[in-house]
């Protein structure tokens, strides 16, 4: 939809949100990170100087594209209901919180989450005293994706090739499938860090 704005949360270089604003230039992209780094100035130049504009009376390749500097979890970012928010490799908590919010904004997402540590959702993938455990990496970054996509009610977890990174997994959800989940779900009660499902 052209009224949306689609967020790269947690951007770093913000390779994926000026891919997303070349693929789509009539919605906005806002790339949002702690710092503007420079490779994020070298895309857009590179995107002006070698892209196409979407027509002719367009200002520039990437006049749809904007960056914020600003920390997620303690400045007041609110998307609107039907945005979309990517975010890929949200470490730690980072990738609850944006979960959190797709549901509280009745947004969709693509999250791919990076460093769970063990524990950290009140799972845990050893014993107390290590006697037991989960050693692959691979299938304790699986079971913590699984058990996060479960926990929001999330429509769909896709993979990319393990080729590209370590962390390939991608929970994704849209505002309508998130609505519903939400409503349908008597169980769940909101409080103010995340969903709560008895």
């Amino acid at each position: 939809k052209k009224s949306m704005t689609i967020y790269d949360l947690a951007c770093g270089h913000g390779l994926g949100g000026t891919l997303l604003a070349y693929r789509f230039p009539e919605i906005k992209v806002v790339c949002v990170d702690l710092e503007r780094r420079p490779c994020w100035v070298t895309y857009r130049e590179a995107f002006e100087k070698f892209g196409v504009k979407a027509h002719e009376n367009a200002d520039s390749v990437t006049a749809n594209l904007k960056f914020e500097v600003g920390d997620l979890m303690t400045s007041a970012f609110g998307p609107k209901r039907g945005d979309y928010l990517m975010c890929l490799h949200g470490c730690n908590e980072l990738s609850p919180f944006v979960l959190k919010t797709a549901l509280e904004h009745g947004t969709g997402f693509a999250v791919m989450p990076c460093c769970l540590r063990d524990g950290m959702m009140g799972v845990s993938t050893t014993s107390s005293n290590r006697n037991w455990g989960i050693v692959d990496d691979t299938a304790r970054y699986a079971l913590q994706v699984g058990y996060l996509a479960g926990k929001f009610s999330c429509s769909k977890v896709a993979a990319i090739s393990q080729f590209i990174t370590n962390r390939f997994l991608i929970i994704i959800g849209d505002s309508q499938s998130n609505q519903s989940s939400l409503e349908g779900n008597t169980d769940c009660q909101k409080d103010t860090t995340v969903e709560k499902c008895n």
